[in-house]
């Protein structure tokens, strides 16, 4: 016969043994265990229920004169179990309404912005501070000349010892998180080349040097006069696939549309060094069907001398004073 939840609970209080249990029942072990599991008792020795306490449990509950004004905390002190035993206990013994409408209490949110909330973390966490000291021990100290050039050493030799396949990894992985971020290269403050941001016509371009910034102007001149349809500042990114060291991608300076015509690009070249020369060789190989047109200091001084005067905000080569 299948036992009901208090015989066997009474039965478990009683033999302290689940094997017995089922055995006086006809059920197996596994069923009567979880049963008394669902019920809140605890199989341990330390969590048996005895008779009086599952008792008293069926009488609070099943009296009407408790049913609304039931004290778990005060009930579970003097069974001597906790609030969550005897709710469990309860439900296994169906002594509980699970149908019941439970009213919760909905607390209004502390702080109305996430702005609102950080600057209470922020606040609380410097206050903390100030009265306990910082809690790693370090605010406001500075390596030392020797710990920067410790650390140097370690950098070197952790470099050094990668394989060349980490290391390309690791370039491209930066290399495409500018991309994706907008970040572009940083350039020493006062170098003679000038990089920095300019406003030309409806665009704002991350310009490497003076000449980069006039070409994009002559650009600009050229689609308000009607010479091309539109330009692009770095809008892609050409990769080698097939190249494991060195030069792996290129980003032109320049994407122009003109009236019927296939898109080229445009790049900026003072001088050509060994990478360029690589890295053109590479495009021409890879992407043969691309078309760059090099602007190198020969052709640059020409569209100087014909547009400096007539380019609105042309750049002086004339370095800053």
């Amino acid at each position: 016969m299948k036992a009901s939840v208090q015989e066997l609970v009474a039965a478990y209080s009683e033999d302290r043994s689940l094997k017995r249990v089922a055995a006086r029942f006809g059920m197996c072990a596994q069923s009567v265990h979880e049963r008394l599991r669902s019920a809140g008792v605890d199989t341990k020795q330390a969590g048996l229920w005895e008779a009086w306490q599952v008792e008293l449990v069926r009488d609070r509950y099943a009296n009407e004169r408790h049913r609304n004004k039931l004290d778990l905390n005060g009930l579970a002190e003097i069974l001597g179990k906790n609030k969550a035993q005897v709710c469990k206990l309860a439900a296994g013994m169906g002594l509980t309404d699970t149908g019941r409408t439970v009213q919760t209490l909905k607390r209004a949110p502390k702080f109305k912005t996430k702005e609102e909330l950080s600057a209470h973390i922020s606040k609380t966490r410097k206050e903390w501070i100030a009265k306990n000291g910082h809690p790693r021990g370090s605010l406001g100290m500075k390596h030392t000349n020797e710990t920067k050039e410790a650390m140097s050493i370690i950098s070197k030799n952790r470099w050094n010892s990668m394989t060349k396949k980490q290391q390309e990894d690791i370039t491209e992985k930066a290399v495409l998180t500018r991309i994706a971020r907008g970040t572009p290269h940083h350039h020493s403050r006062g170098a003679s080349w000038k990089a920095g941001w300019r406003e030309i016509g409806p665009q704002r371009i991350y310009a490497r040097s003076r000449w980069e910034a006039n070409i994009a102007r002559m650009l600009e001149f050229k689609r308000m006069t009607g010479g091309i349809v539109s330009w692009e500042h770095e809008p892609v990114t050409f990769w080698f696939e097939k190249i494991k060291r060195g030069v792996r991608s290129y980003k032109p300076d320049f994407r122009i549309v003109e009236e019927g015509k296939e898109p080229y690009f445009i790049e900026v070249k003072g001088w050509m060094d060994a990478r360029s020369k690589t890295t053109l060789r590479r495009m021409k190989k890879y992407h043969p069907a691309v078309t760059v047109d090099v602007i190198d200091g020969k052709r640059y001084a020409v569209i100087k001398k014909q547009l400096q005067y007539v380019v609105e905000g042309w750049e002086s080569d004339a370095r800053s004073r």
